[in-house]
């Protein structure tokens, strides 16, 4: 007789949903050869094949009765004789369905279980591979608009530069020295001023870093005042680039060129109290 256990441990095996223990557990047991674990084997797999032809059966409603007998031909007034003819043939008994054991239903619960089970977990696998590509594409995005960036701002550097080596090989061009006119710090500048193309290059050094909610402003000052140059920020060693466009042809209408520290943004006018570079034309 095979103990409730050991059958448990059976159904459990051929389902596949034993923990790892209690598989080994069942399987030096059924190496061992003991009676009451193939026993128990042999029925959970015949429960197993079996559940198929587990299904209640169900009777006809009484009108499929009704519609066969109304297609059936009109019979005669006399009963046909039946004719039967000898033969050998054996006749057997079909097998009929027999409602499903308790334990088995358990088994075909425990089966449904672990097919939903199993479902859901592929389910929420994959969910969790797509939400880790999606992220992993969002981050190559960040990082290729980040180099994108890098490379706009070297490209532009680097037109800036070539337009700067230019410009101070002409012999009509104006260099203006600027440094701090109170003397209280080391930043400087130069200014190219090429009058030809009605431009300046300006490149500082040594400036100090400003907070994010302040900008340097460049000016040129000439006989109507001073006029807006561009804001610029500097980087970790002070030096900053800017190129000025549409300026007086003659340099006689430059007087000078300054550098202040202005809000986010600029101001309209310079903040004479707090500037940085000045240089005489």
């Amino acid at each position: 007789m095979t103990d409730e256990r050991t059958q448990t441990l059976a159904d459990g095996f051929v389902l596949g949903s034993l923990e790892q223990a209690e598989a080994e557990e069942f399987s030096r047991r059924l190496a061992a050869g003991e009676p009451s674990v193939t026993r128990a084997l042999q029925e959970a797999q015949r429960v197993l094949a079996g559940l198929p032809y587990a299904l209640p059966l169900q009777t006809p409603p009484d009108s499929l009765k009704q519609n066969v007998m109304r297609k059936l031909p009109a019979s005669t007034s006399e009963p046909a004789t039946p004719v039967f003819a000898e033969t050998s043939a054996n006749i057997h008994a079909l097998p009929q369905r027999r409602a499903l054991p308790t334990r088995w239903r358990t088994l075909a619960l425990a089966a449904s279980l672990l097919l939903a089970a199993l479902g859901a977990g592929y389910i929420l696998k994959q969910r969790s591979d797509i939400q880790a590509l999606a992220q992993e594409r969002q981050a190559l995005a960040q990082q290729v608009q980040a180099q994108q960036r890098k490379l706009n701002e070297l490209e532009t550097a680097l037109a800036f530069h070539r337009d700067f080596a230019k410009a101070i090989q002409k012999p009509r061009v104006m260099l203006v020295d600027l440094s701090a006119p109170q003397g209280n710090h080391n930043g400087r500048g130069k200014v190219i001023f090429d009058r030809d193309e009605r431009r300046a290059f300006f490149i500082s050094l040594a400036l100090p870093r400003l907070p994010e909610n302040e900008d340097y402003q460049l000016w040129h000052i000439g006989k109507s005042g001073p006029v807006n140059g561009g804001v610029f920020q500097v980087d970790s060693s002070g030096y900053a680039a800017v190129q000025v466009l549409h300026l007086p042809q003659t340099g006689g209408d430059i007087a000078a060129f300054a550098v202040t520290r202005e809000p986010k943004g600029g101001s309209a006018k310079p903040t004479l109290t707090q500037m940085y570079l000045l240089g005489k034309a």
